[in-house]
């Protein structure tokens, strides 16, 4: 298949999205532009954005292996961002966003930092 210009890569259900959950992640994003660090402990996740110097810290709610929920208390429920891991090459995943009602899906990328 390779020869043809396809590649084969599992389903998100099968991916191993364990190493992260929990850690030190370096986020980098074209659309919208975004470059920060993620520092993830359980449910909970501080954002530092790079660009607007500032800091956000999050609730995380897992609902399958590499999919979560960011719940915002200070928005309506049907504001929170939902994140699926879609691809893992090494310590990089792809992780595509989406609200609800809002058809704009990003796909931002985290490096894992040892």
């Amino acid at each position: 298949m390779a020869g043809y210009g396809i590649q084969w890569r599992p389903p998100v259900d099968r991916l191993d999205c364990s190493k992260f959950r929990v850690g030190r992640f370096i986020l980098i994003s074209d659309n919208p532009v975004m470059k920060g660090e993620i520092i993830r402990k359980g449910d909970t996740q501080i954002i530092k954005d790079l660009f607007k110097n500032s800091e956000t810290l999050e609730t995380i709610k897992w609902l399958s292996d590499c999919k979560y929920k960011i719940e915002e208390k200070e928005k309506p429920e049907s504001r929170w961002l939902t994140v699926e891991i879609i691809k893992i090459v090494g310590d990089t995943a792809y992780l595509q966003g989406s609200y609800p009602n809002i058809d704009n899906k990003p796909v931002l990328k985290i490096f894992k930092v040892k």
